[in-house]
Parts: structure tokens; sequence; C-alpha cells
């Protein structure tokens, strides 16, 4: 650190011990943000192993969290969110299936529609998911998405059946990009719809499903945005 005078001075020696304690604070401030920054991206790299845990035993669903939480994550910026929203919402799109860990192979990869039985196993995932975050100390927004990601904002959902905005903004965010992605990738019980076809989904159940606010802001993000989501299974939108 430079220090300068605009006139000729003689720095006292208790002046010097001052800049010294603000040199040695900044050097130290300086060197924790280096620290934080290398934390942060191992915590990125363990969180995208976890979901690519979960998806490497369905063909079907590879690529289905990164490109979530890449659409979550454009949505949240349309829709004027701060730095930390958009950093938890991309977790919360990355980790929203992590539940279905607990989820028996037989129901989670069955080709054709689920039994009753079967469908209360597959809804319990978003608070298996939760429930394996919280020890983690993940952010409780990231937390609080993953377990409501499947909520109706017009009510009916589970596993709280919340309605409007009793639901986190998150979670609602989660809920449009998720069902999305699902419409626009082939699934073994159900053939994939063309962009504008998933578009007319959003919009015919916005205010049922969907918060009207986040489906338009989700059909607000540029064209060629969304081309790079659907052709990448890996990539980073700042």
């Amino acid at each position: 650190m430079s220090v300068y005078s605009p006139i000729p001075h003689r720095w006292k020696e208790e002046k010097v011990g001052y800049l010294a304690t603000v040199a040695s604070q900044t050097g130290l401030a300086l060197a924790n943000a280096r620290l934080y920054s290398s934390l942060r991206d191992y915590y990125l790299s363990a969180v995208q192993a976890l979901a690519a845990a979960l998806e490497a035993k369905d063909f079907y669903t590879r690529g289905h969290s990164v490109r979530v939480a890449n659409w979550a994550r454009a949505c949240a910026r349309v829709l004027g969110l701060g730095a930390e929203e958009k950093e938890q919402v991309y977790l919360a799109g990355l980790l929203h299936d992590l539940g279905k860990i607990g989820v028996r192979e037989n129901i989670l990869l069955k080709p054709g529609p689920l039994t009753e039985e079967e469908r209360k196993e597959m809804q319990s995932h978003p608070v298996v998911g939760a429930r394996i975050l919280e020890p983690a100390r993940f952010p409780a927004a990231v937390i609080t998405a993953v377990r409501h990601h499947h909520e109706d904002y017009g009510g009916g959902g589970y596993p709280a059946g919340l309605v409007g905005e009793e639901i986190p903004l998150l979670a609602r965010i989660i809920r449009v990009a998720d069902t999305y992605d699902a419409m626009t990738f082939a699934r073994p019980y159900r053939q994939l719809l063309t962009q504008r076809q998933a578009r007319e989904e959003l919009r015919r159940w916005a205010g049922r499903q969907f918060d009207p606010r986040v489906v338009d802001a989700f059909l607000r993000i540029p064209e060629e945005e969304l081309e790079v989501i659907t052709g990448e299974r890996e990539v980073w939108i700042p």
C-alpha cells in the first residue's frame, strides 16, 4: 500500500503504525476473498457432482438438472433478482431432484404410468432432497426451493399444498424451468414437445400450475440464450 501527501510531510510513528495496521487488514481481506473464491469453486463442483451422480443411471434425464439450473438462473435475471438469489436458484436447480436418490429404480425408470402407491413414493422426493441438504448447511433459500418446487400456484401441488405467494419465489422459478425442460426433452412415457408447444403450455397453465409473473419472465429469456442452454449440457450463464 502506498500513501502520499500533497505537501512535504514527516510521518509520525503512530501514523505509520496505524497505516501498517490498515495495510495488514487489507491484505488479510484480500487473502480471505481469494480463499472464498476457491472454496466456492469446490462447492459448486461438489454440487454438480451430486446432480451428475443422480442422473447417471437414467439416460432420459442426463443433463436435466444443469439445464434447469440455467433456465432458472436466466429467468431470475429477467425478473431482476440480485446476484445472491440468482446463485441460490442455480444451486436449487442443480439439486431439485436430489431426493430421487431415495426412490426405487423400478419406479424412477418405469416406462408407463405410475400406480397410486408408486406416485406417492415419487412425490416424496422434494422432502427427501431437502432433508439431505439440511445437514450440509446449504442456504435456507436453496433448501426451501428444493422442498417446494412441485407446489402449484393455484393450489393442489405437493408436498405442502401451498398456494400463490405462499410458495417461495425460487421454488416458483424452478417449477417453470423444470416443467419446460421436461416437456422439451423426450421421456420413455411421453413424446417431447416443440419449444413453441412448450411455451404455449406454460401460458395455458399460468395462474394454475405456474406463477404468471415467472412465466412471463421465462418467455422473455432471449432466444439465443435458450438455444445455448438447450444445446449444451453443461453451461454457465453469468
